[in-house]
C-alpha cells in the first residue's frame, strides 16, 4: 500500500515522543478459536453464504468480501427493512446463513433469525458464530444442535478482522488470511519501532482544533467495506468522554466515487473548510481499459482537485491518500494493522478507554426493555 501525506497544520518538531506498545489482545494475530468440525466441514462444501450481523460482526470481514469482490458468494446481510429482506431472501434462500455475534443479545439478530425460521429457513442450513461459553445465541445453538465457531472473549467485534471463522470462509473462495496476518504484524513490528507516523496522523485528526471531522473517501465498492470499517472503528473507539470529563473525537463519515462527485464534491471545495480527507484508490500495475480506465481518470482527477486545495492559504483540509495495489494480500495487512494500531495509540493520546463502547451497551438495554415491555420475544 503507498500513502501520500499532504498537509499544512503539522510542524514535525512538535511531534510527541509517544510510544506505541501494542499491549491489545488482537495484536497476537493469531487464530485460536474454537470450532466444531461440522462448522468447519459446512463452509468446506458450502457455494454461497448469507453473513447476518450488525456492525463489528460483519464489518471486518465486508472489508474482504469487498476487496475481493466475492459478492456472488458471500452476502452481509445487516438489513432490518422488510421488503428489503424479502428481496434478498428470495435470490438467496438456497445459501448457507451464518449468524454472528460475540454477545448473541444484539436484537437485530435475534429478530432477523425468528423471521429466516418464519420464511421456512431450517436451523439445518443455519451456522452460529458468537461466545465460546454463555450468551442467547449460545444458548440457542447448543439447544439446537446448531454447529458454531467461537469468537475470542478478549477481542471486541469491530478488531476481528483476523480470526478463524474469516479465515475459513475466505480460504474456501481462495483467499489466503494467513497472508494478510503476516502483513500485519510486520507493519506492527515497524510501527512499534517508529511510532511518529501514528502521532501524524494523531495530530491532523485529533489535535487540530479546525477539523471538524473525516471524510473516508473509497474510490469504488471494491473500497468501501475498508472505509466502513474504518468509520466504524474510529467512531466506535474514539468518540468518547475522557477521563478529564471531555468529550472528545471526529465523526467519520463515508463517501463513494464517482457518485459522491456529483453530490457532495462541490460542499468539500467551497464549503467550511474544516475536514480531514483520506482518499482510498488503486494503483494499478498494467494500463486499465474499459471502465476502469474512465474510473482511473475521475479518480486522479478527484484527488489532484484536492491536492489543489493544499495550496490554499488557511487550509485546514489536510489530505491522505491510501492507495491499494496488486499485492492486496499485504496491502489489507498494513491497512487493517495500521488502523487498529491508531485506535490504541490515539486512545492513549486522548486519555479513554478505547476498546469499550458504553454508549453501544446502553442503547442495546433500552432497546431489550423495551421488548420487554411489549412483550415481543426473540430468542
Amino acid at each position: 500500500m503507498e500513502t501520500s501525506l499532504g498537509f499544512q497544520n503539522i510542524k514535525e518538531d512538535k511531534l510527541s515522543g509517544e510510544q506505541f506498545l501494542a499491549k491489545h489482545p488482537m495484536f497476537r494475530y493469531e487464530a485460536s478459536e474454537s470450532v466444531d468440525e461440522a462448522f468447519r466441514d459446512r463452509v468446506v462444501q458450502g457455494k454461497k453464504f448469507v453473513v447476518v450481523g450488525q456492525g463489528g460482526s460483519v464489518l471486518p470481514l465486508k472489508v474482504f468480501v469487498d476487496a475481493f469482490g466475492l459478492w456472488d458468494e458471500i452476502l452481509i446481510w445487516n438489513t432490518m427493512d422488510q421488503v428489503f429482506a424479502e428481496h434478498l431472501l428470495k435470490y438467496w434462500r438456497d445459501s448457507d446463513f451464518i449468524l454472528v455475534s460475540k454477545s448473541g443479545e444484539t436484537l437485530e439478530l435475534q429478530a432477523t433469525l425468528r423471521w429466516f425460521m418464519a420464511k421456512g429457513i431450517h436451523k439445518d442450513k443455519i451456522l452460529v458464530v458468537t461466545d465460546r461459553e454463555k450468551g442467547p445465541l449460545r444458548n440457542w445453538a447448543g439447544e439446537n444442535s446448531v454447529p458454531s465457531c467461537s469468537i475470542p472473549s478478549e477481542i471486541g467485534g469491530r478488531f476481528t478482522n483476523f480470526i478463524l471463522f474469516h479465515e475459513l470462509l475466505l480460504k474456501r473462495f481462495g483467499v489466503d488470511l494467513n497472508v494478510v496476518r503476516m502483513a500485519a504484524k510486520e507493519n506492527i513490528e515497524g510501527l512499534k519501532a517508529n511510532p511518529k507516523i501514528l502521532e501524524m496522523y494523531f495530530q491532523m485528526l485529533m489535535a487540530n482544533p479546525q477539523s471538524q471531522g473525516l471524510i473516508l473517501w473509497a474510490y469504488g465498492e471494491r473500497l468501501l467495506g475498508l472505509a466502513q470499517w474504518i468509520q466504524q472503528v474510529l467512531a466506535e473507539s474514539l468518540g468518547k468522554i475522557n477521563k478529564f470529563d471531555l468529550r472528545v473525537g471526529k465523526l467519520p463519515t463515508v463517501l463513494i466515487g464517482p457518485q459522491d462527485q456529483h453530490s457532495v464534491l462541490q460542499f468539500l471545495h467551497q464549503g467550511p473548510n474544516n475536514h480531514l480527507l483520506w482518499f482510498f484508490d488503486w494503483m494499478s500495475d498494467v494500463a486499465p481499459s474499459g471502465l476502469a480506465k474512465v474510473m482511473s481518470v475521475l479518480s486522479e482527477s478527484c484527488y489532484q482537485s484536492f491536492h489543489e486545495k493544499l495550496e490554499q492559504k488557511g487550509s485546514q483540509q489536510d489530505l491522505i491518500r491510501w492507495r491499494l495495489t496488486s499485492d492486496l494480500n499485504k496491502d489489507l495487512g498494513e491497512a487493517i494493522s495500521f488502523v487498529q494500531a491508531f485506535v490504541e495509540y490515539a486512545g492513549g493520546r486522548l486519555g479513554i478507554n478505547a476498546f469499550d463502547q458504553p454508549g453501544v451497551e446502553r442503547g442495546k438495554k433500552i432497546a431489550l426493555d423495551l421488548m420487554a415491555h411489549s412483550k415481543l420475544i426473540v430468542l
